[in-house]
């Protein structure tokens, strides 16, 4: 339902008509915040008609930038030019302190109030205590009337295509949690010919696992979280580093590589590691073989994943070697040695296929059901 105000802050017979049972029960809880703190009483039609929304809802929606309505400021007391007073400037900053804490308004000292604010479209000066973002558009209907919050980058909605977000993004990415981190190649250069929007990718290079990365802005600048190289993932890391010390001079060892798209999503399914250029490895954990996810619910959807990965890189010329993940991490079943022999053998006999491991968990199961036990060399290699 869409309430507005009008200028004489009146409804309309067609908003009247229009309230319905939800506005009409938060009427009778008699909730009256806003109103009650600036001193601003409600028309008679609002009350006549309950159309009013609750203010503990207004409460609760405005810090998340939910667009609300805030009843009784859309032209102040009556007055003309109320919002240019010093009046208005009162009741504007006990609002900010009261709805939006992390927003610092010092800067909207009185003569700079009396020189910038004239009516309610006038845009206020405020400054993020979190990230620092200055914000000088949000006009004053928007955050009193229009219950919207103020743009900063800790909630995504500053541009990040603008230079203002490539240095806030340079900031990021120059804090102590990602020392690790080369992302020399992000310039100002790049940021305007690959940037757009919080979506776009940035690719860096981790100095500890020595891998390309890459991941979505909003990834890095506003969830907080890494690039997913492989110092995050441990085995994956112990994996990583043996096939640079074994295979490392001879060719390049890429990890995660893309190609395979699964048909039914459109999403794009990786396999852990190349080597040698047409050989492929994939590090296979508990979920692959158990045919449950953790809560112990029938889940399918990895074993049939890994299934449509070792048909795309037959398809495609590739060995596929399967190891698994808890024999890496722990040393066992001789897996170096399967390693070893099996990429040598992939090598002298380059026919597309899957190698993997004689262990249990390849012969029975998910994984054997799905392939009725074909299309796989199984064997382990001493």
């Amino acid at each position: 339902m869409l309430l507005a105000w009008q200028t004489s802050v009146a409804f309309t017979s067609r908003h009247a008509r229009s309230s319905n049972s939800l506005f009409r029960s938060s009427a009778t809880s008699g909730l009256h915040t806003f109103s009650s703190t600036f001193g601003l009483d409600a028309p008679p039609e609002f009350g006549a008609h309950g159309c009013q929304r609750s203010a503990a809802l207004c409460n609760s929606l405005r810090p998340l930038g939910q667009l609300t309505w805030t009843r009784g400021f859309a032209a102040g007391p009556g007055r003309p030019r109320f919002w240019a007073t010093a009046e208005g400037r009162s009741k504007t900053l006990n609002f900010i302190s009261t709805h939006h804490p992390r927003v610092d308004a010092s800067a909207m000292t009185p003569a700079w109030w009396a020189g910038s604010i004239e009516y309610k479209s006038s845009a206020l000066s405020v400054k993020c205590r979190v990230c620092g973002y200055h914000s000088r558009r949000s006009r004053l209907s928007n955050i009193l009337v229009g219950g919207q919050g103020f743009p900063c980058f800790c909630n995504g909605t500053v541009p990040w295509a603008s230079r203002e977000g490539y240095i806030r993004c340079k900031e990021v990415l120059g804090s102590s949690r990602f020392d690790h981190i080369d992302h020399s190649g992000i310039e100002w250069d790049w940021w305007q010919s690959n940037v757009s929007t919080r979506f776009s990718k940035l690719p860096v290079w981790c100095r500890s696992c020595g891998q390309e990365a890459a991941s979505m802005i909003q990834n890095i600048c506003n969830l907080g979280r890494g690039f997913g190289c492989a110092c995050k993932q441990k085995t994956e890391l112990k994996l990583l580093k043996w096939l640079q010390l074994h295979f490392g001079t001879d060719g390049r060892v890429d990890r995660e590589v893309h190609g395979c798209i699964n048909p039914a999503t459109g999403h794009r399914l990786r396999i852990d590691f190349r080597v040698k250029g047409r050989i492929m490895i994939e590090l296979d954990g508990w979920l692959h073989f158990c045919g449950k996810d953790f809560s112990g619910n029938p889940f399918d959807q990895v074993p049939r994943r890994d299934l449509m990965k070792e048909r795309w890189a037959e398809e495609n010329g590739y060995v596929l070697i399967r190891v698994l993940q808890m024999d890496v991490w722990s040393d066992l079943g001789n897996w170096d040695s399967f390693m070893l022999n099996s990429i040598a053998e992939a090598e002298l006999d380059s026919r597309p296929r899957v190698i993997v491991p004689d262990v249990p968990e390849y012969k029975t199961g998910i994984y054997h059901n799905l392939r009725d036990g074909s299309r796989v060399d199984s064997r382990l290699q001493k």
